[in-house]
Order: structure tokens, then sequence, then C-alpha cells
């Protein structure tokens, strides 16, 4: 069975000209404030306007109704995160390791992402979330622990708390205080 998603985006990573210049429209909208939703039926439009202008025997090939046009949306996130780390780009896997990847049961990074009206450049890739969710947990936890013992905020700090942050590098930072 063929996977029109990943075809789709196959086909786009085989002409870099295109390539580059939808990634370089894809970061102009996340640095923008846009949305993954407001986005998302912009790079649709794209991609089928430009389909046949580039690679015009993919066209007639490939089904767009078929795509599925959140993990297009989550595949240009990923790369937009990717490129703002190390400026390199993403490959497209196999279509095995795609349905992998797109799993919403295991929090696959291609799966659909739950903050679709917030900013791209303010979210962090579906992996993260997770772990993200727990260290907020930890933070209320250790805060509720300080105010039933009635420790000194400042002593406390200067033990325990580490500040773990997101970077804009893609990087997790841990801060001691």
């Amino acid at each position: 069975m063929i996977q029109h998603t990943p075809s789709l985006l196959r086909a786009i990573w085989t002409v870099p000209v295109w390539r580059d210049d939808l990634l370089a429209t894809f970061i102009h909208w996340v640095q923008d404030g846009k949305s993954r939703r407001d986005v998302q039926p912009e790079l649709k439009g794209l991609i089928e306007v430009e389909l046949t202008k580039y690679v015009p025997s993919f066209a007639h090939d490939v089904d767009l109704a078929q795509v599925n046009w959140d993990q297009i949306t989550e595949f240009f996130c990923l790369s937009f995160y990717k490129w703002h780390a190390s400026r390199s780009l993403l490959s497209i896997p196999p279509d095995e390791i795609w349905e992998e990847l797109s799993d919403a049961q295991t929090w696959g990074p291609l799966s659909f992402h739950p903050q679709q009206e917030n900013a791209i450049s303010l979210t962090v890739p579906i992996p993260f979330l997770p772990v993200m969710i727990f260290i907020y947990y930890i933070f209320i936890l250790f805060y509720l622990i300080l105010a039933i013992t009635k420790i000194p905020i400042n002593l406390l700090k200067r033990l325990f708390l580490s500040v773990i942050l997101y970077s804009k590098d893609g990087c997790v930072i841990v801060a001691l205080y």
C-alpha cells in the first residue's frame, strides 16, 4: 500500500530548490508567530499549486485527498525545530518507520500535536510533552513540600532547586541555583 504522505514529502525532498523554498517560507511563518492551525491550509495550498511545477510526473501519481496534512505540518514543524537547533535537515524515514513516528498512542513525533492554536515557536515537539508535564508536577510537589515544612526558601533553593528550561536551540538546559 502506498503511503501518500511520506511519498509526497520524498517528492518534495528530491527537488532541493522546492524543498528549500518551502522550508524558508515555513520558517518565515513560524517567526511571524503562526500556529499549526494557521500554517496548515497555507502549506497545503502552496504544495498543491507548486506540485505540478516541480514534479509534474508525481502530481498524477499521488492522491492529495489521501495525504495526512496534519503529519505534513508536523514534519515541517520538526524540520523547523531541527533547523533551529543545528541548521541541518531531516530526512524522510521509510514507510514502516513513518507509521511508528505518527502513532499517537506512543506520542510519536509526527502524531497530532495538542497545541494547534499556539504559535509553533512557543511549543515543543510531542516527545518532550510528557517530560515537560512530569517536570511541572515535580515543581508543584517541591513547592508543596516547601510550604508544609516551612524551610527557608533560599536555603532550599541553594541545596536542591534546579530549573529545567527548553531553549530556543532545542536543547534542555539545567540551571542550578
